[in-house]
């Protein structure tokens, strides 16, 4: 299946669960409109990610309140402030064998911890730092974006849903290196400094050590930015 395809119905359905989710809850946002641009090769990705634990499936984090459908891409910044990251993600099942036109959906908030497209967050109808893409022939994907910032009561993360035909297989949270992320917001263009909250304040994990560490990506120095690399074990 070509990643147009894969994309497309991608689209039809989350189009059919939103449609489900507005009869029982409104969202708190406009619908970002969702529209297609041209594949990418996957050795973009990068040859390096590290090595997922076969047969332990990656564990799950809720969704939380910030999640609409964005734009099909692979550059996610559209302009914000922030350290260049580049997130290098694999996605293979239980055999860790790689799962190829799973797409890949991510969003974050920006370094001073707003989220585009809610009017909560007087961002309606902007799109930035949110995207899918689908993984190549061999599951990999890599998104361009800055760091993120943080917010009260959350560890800094990213989120991260991983579609296979359609159907929604994992949704969940990855986190950051410690000294990565102190180093980062060392940076004058953060200017809430630090981020306080533990994995025990986490108001997701709760104290789930084990948990974090598992979702943890592995990061390294890269120009003037990070490189982050991800495996998503998914059945």
């Amino acid at each position: 299946m070509s990643k147009t395809s894969t994309a497309k119905n991608f689209v039809d359905q989350e189009r059919r669960n939103l449609l489900l989710q507005a009869s029982g809850l409104a969202l708190a946002a406009p619908v970002v409109a969702l529209v297609g641009c041209g594949s990418s090769d996957s050795a973009s990705a990068g040859a390096s990610v590290v090595a997922g634990n076969c047969g332990a499936l990656t564990p799950a984090v809720p969704q939380g309140p910030y999640y609409v459908p964005a734009l099909n891409r692979t550059d996610i910044t559209e302009g914000r402030e922030g350290i260049p990251s580049v997130y290098r993600f694999k996605v293979q099942d239980s055999n860790c064998k790689p799962i190829p036109d799973a797409v890949v959906d991510i969003w974050q908030c920006d370094k001073d911890g707003v989220y585009s497209a809610f009017s909560s967050q007087n961002t309606a109808g902007e799109t930035w730092l949110r995207g899918y893409f689908a993984t190549g022939a061999d599951g990999m994907v890599s998104f361009n974006t800055v760091f993120p910032g943080w917010y009260d009561g959350r560890l800094t993360h990213l989120h991260v849903k991983v579609h296979v035909g359609g159907v929604v297989r994992q949704t969940t949270n990855v986190f950051y290196p410690k000294a990565i992320e102190t180093a980062v917001y060392a940076n004058a263009l953060y200017t809430k400094g630090q981020n306080p909250t533990t994995v025990a304040r986490d108001v997701e994990l709760r104290g789930d050590t084990a948990r974090f560490n598992t979702l943890t990506m592995v990061g390294q120095a890269s120009g003037a930015g990070y490189v982050f690399d991800y495996v998503f074990t998914i059945v």
